[in-house]
């Protein structure tokens, strides 16, 4: 058994304790709100990425070349040129039978963010 000492504490050592105690909570409320922060941002973007304006473009295919990446074996880089004159390139499949001179339409997704993706229809 410990005995207790009746002595009171310096006041000096007091504060000290103090400080020490309140500096670890800041700490501690700082690390959770740059947590909370960066959570916070990440679903921001993720609902940024969601929302896309879509529009439909029509075009014509101009060239058609086997597609080096995974899952090349099923599928197709097909380069189009659309009616407003820009050259995109998306991915078809084989089974669809890409020719080059076809009319196709396409459907261009845009991103609040800036980003912009063509879809093959």
């Amino acid at each position: 058994m410990t005995k207790k000492s009746n002595t009171p504490m310096r006041y000096e050592l007091r504060q000290e304790l103090d400080r020490a105690i309140r500096v670890r909570r800041l700490r501690m409320a700082a690390i959770a709100i740059a947590v909370l922060g960066l959570v916070a941002s990440g679903f921001a973007l993720i609902d940024v990425e969601s929302h896309e304006t879509r529009i439909r473009l029509g075009g014509t295919i101009d060239d058609v070349h086997n597609f080096a990446g995974k899952g090349a074996m099923d599928g197709l880089e097909v380069g189009v040129k659309l009616e407003d004159g820009r050259h995109i390139r998306v991915l078809s499949l084989k089974s669809r039978h890409p020719q080059v001179g076809d009319l196709i339409e396409i459907t261009e997704h845009r991103h609040p963010s800036g980003r912009t993706v063509f879809t093959l229809r």
